[in-house]
Order: C-alpha cells, then structure tokens, then sequence
C-alpha cells in the first residue's frame, strides 16, 4: 500500500468517525451541563444535594474533552504559536508542521496504547472508583484508548496529507484536512 492509498484510507475513516465524535462530545457537554444545573437547583430550592452527580460530571467533561479535542483537530480549530512559522518560507512551513503532526501521531499511538493497557488492568483488577457510586473504573477510562485512536487517526491524516505536498513537485502548498 503506498502512502496516497493509505491517506486516502485514514481520511475515509477519519470522515466516518466525525458523527460520532460530535455526537459524544455534545452529548457529554450537554450531560454535564443538565446535571450542574440540577445540582445546583436541588442545593437551592431544596438544600439537597445528589454527591454522585459531581462524580459522573466529571467524567463526562473528560470524554468531552478527548472527543472535543480531536474534532478540533479535525476543524483546524487549535490554538497555534506560530511566533516561528511567519518568519520562514512556506516549504520550512510545511516541513515543520509535518513534524508536529508526525510527532502528535506518535504521541496519541503511545497514549491509545497505554490507555488501552489502563482499562484492561483496571478489568482485571476490578478498580472502582472511591466514590458512593463505585464505578468501573474502566468505564470512564475507556475514553483514553477511545479518544486517543480518533486523535491518532486525524494526526496520521494530517501527517500523510503534508508528507504528500512535502514530497510532491509543488511543495509549499497549504492543507486543510
């Protein structure tokens, strides 16, 4: 398989993946944010309060963090120091976002990984949370395999699709996706 072949492989499972990252990230925040708001209603109106609600808010502002994250990724939608990148030409440009893109592929490889390591251990060991809830921790941890193999796939796209332009005759061009 050369590397246009595969840029193209990595780029249809990274547009199929999209649905679904929206719909675990929105679903997450908007989750978070319903049980805030009732927790801080009942405190209010009823001076009682629901402990495990601040547990599972937490662990949804996680999974929308991961899955936010890589749609950001998705949408150019990061944060860039580009304090360097102005002051250099297009193809230096070019080389040096290929290299950030190949060091996030690593990095997010590495972390599904090990990520992937934490919840099989935390199945064998049946790890709970400390909390009333004594939730698996597995549960919560899965969105670190999860989310680190979406992120891995849009770096490997974005690395593959700026390897190409790095390699081909034109060479200074940018990329969206």
């Amino acid at each position: 398989m050369n590397t246009h072949s595969l840029e193209r492989v990595v780029t249809e499972i990274s547009e199929k993946t999209v649905p679904i990252e929206r719909l675990i990230a929105g679903a997450s925040l908007f989750l978070a944010s319903l049980l805030v708001t009732i927790s801080v209603f009942l405190r209010y109106l009823f001076s009682y309060s629901i402990g495990e609600f601040v547990e599972i808010t937490g662990y949804l502002i996680i999974w929308s963090t991961f899955f936010g994250a890589s749609h950001l990724l998705y949408k150019n939608g990061h944060l860039t120091i580009d304090v360097l990148l102005i002051r250099v030409s297009e193809r230096k440009k070019l080389v040096l976002q290929t290299f950030a893109y190949t060091c996030g592929t690593f990095f997010t490889l590495l972390l599904t990984f090990y990520g992937l390591v934490l919840v099989i251990q935390s199945i064998q060991l049946d790890v709970r949370s400390i909390s009333a809830l004594r939730t698996p921790m597995w549960i919560p941890q899965m969105v670190i395999p999860l989310g680190g193999s979406i992120m891995f796939i849009r770096f490997l796209q974005k690395a593959l699709s700026h390897f190409r332009l790095l390699t081909s005759n034109t060479g200074g061009a940018e990329t969206d996706r």
